[in-house]
């Protein structure tokens, strides 16, 4: 007997397929060792795949899988979606399937799950975890993009999204917030401008709610070409205020204090060396030291310490002379 009804429960937790996809809420699947390998729909599965921007099918490791069929080592069932037309979308297996296809096979087993059994969120998120469960897994970036798909189209809540990806919820929040703050900005005409934007600039950006703020910030910044540090300094001062008008004027008061830096690059039209930027970010530091402050923590520290220091700082002052004859 070739074709089998399971149905997911009764397994008694001895398949970790079947494990898996009651975990995912489907629990009616048919187990077929001899599906015509020409009735699976190859160019519909690989579209399907978790990884289409590097491509779904890796070649050395289809290779690897051709030599254990060679050793007679028996691969696991692929696992399909029945389609219209007697077809079938392969949900999780495409480099077995690529395997058992360039060995000759005409028939393969697989899992079989009816159109109708499952949600194109099921689905989805079936796609979206197989990968995690074999060799190749997807990455943590593309795992975090996954997990803002199932979040954005079909609802889930980042906590289970994550648990289902195997993704911290605060990587996912924080990735939301950044596509929040990007679509912010597309509405109000600053796509020009986000575009040169890194992504934790474009986080610390978003938390300031009020657009007029926020245009002017972001302009002030891709202008001065100022850093995420810079920019969050700025966005907690602007947070404090009770008004717009006085945030306005801590930005005006910002864009006086580097009117010369705008000027050399051009209004941010004039990229500027990364060696000289990050320069300039550890002098603007260095410029920003609170003496005052620094006494006083001077003193909480050990002898040891103090001495380690001091010749550090002598040796950035040595540094900033040699800079200085240079320039």
């Amino acid at each position: 007997m070739t074709t089998e009804i399971i149905s997911v429960g009764t397994s008694n937790g001895a398949d970790p397929t079947l494990n898996w996809l009651e975990s995912l809420g489907v629990m009616d699947v048919i187990i077929d060792r001899n599906i015509d390998i020409n009735k699976i729909d190859e160019k519909g599965s690989r579209t399907n795949q978790a990884r289409p921007l590097i491509g779904a099918i890796d070649d050395d490791h289809v290779v690897g899988l051709m030599e254990s069929i060679e050793n007679n080592e028996e691969l696991p069932p692929i696992l399909l979606r029945q389609m219209r037309g007697g077809k079938y979308k392969i949900l999780d297996g495409n480099h077995r399937h690529r395997a058992w296809q360039l060995m000759g096979w005409r028939f393969v087993p697989a899992y079989v799950i009816k159109r109708s059994a499952i949600t194109e969120q099921q689905e989805k998120v079936i796609t979206y975890t197989a990968n995690i469960r074999h060799a190749l897994p997807t990455s943590l970036e593309q795992r975090i993009s996954h997990a803002v798909t199932l979040i954005k189209q079909y609802g889930l809540a980042a906590t289970e999204a994550g648990r289902l990806l195997h993704v911290p919820a605060d990587k996912i929040t924080y990735r939301l917030r950044i596509l929040e703050t990007g679509a912010r900005m597309e509405e109000l005409g600053l796509h020009h401008l986000a575009r040169k934007l890194g992504s934790k600039t474009k986080e610390r950006l978003g938390s300031i709610r009020n657009d007029t703020v926020l245009t002017d910030l972001t302009k002030l910044t891709v202008e001065a070409n100022l850093d995420s540090t810079a920019v969050g300094e700025l966005v907690k001062e602007i947070n404090k205020t009770r008004s717009e008008k006085q945030a306005l004027t801590i930005v005006a008061n910002a864009r006086e204090s580097v009117a010369e830096e705008i000027a050399h690059t051009a209004g941010g039209k004039i990229p500027k060396p990364r060696p000289i930027a990050k320069l300039e970010r550890v002098i603007n530091g260095i410029l920003k030291l609170d003496l005052d402050e620094d006494r006083e923590a001077l003193k909480q520290i050990t002898a040891d310490q103090r001495v380690t220091l001091k010749q550090r700082t002598n040796r950035a002052i040595e540094a900033l002379q040699r800079l200085e004859a240079v320039i």
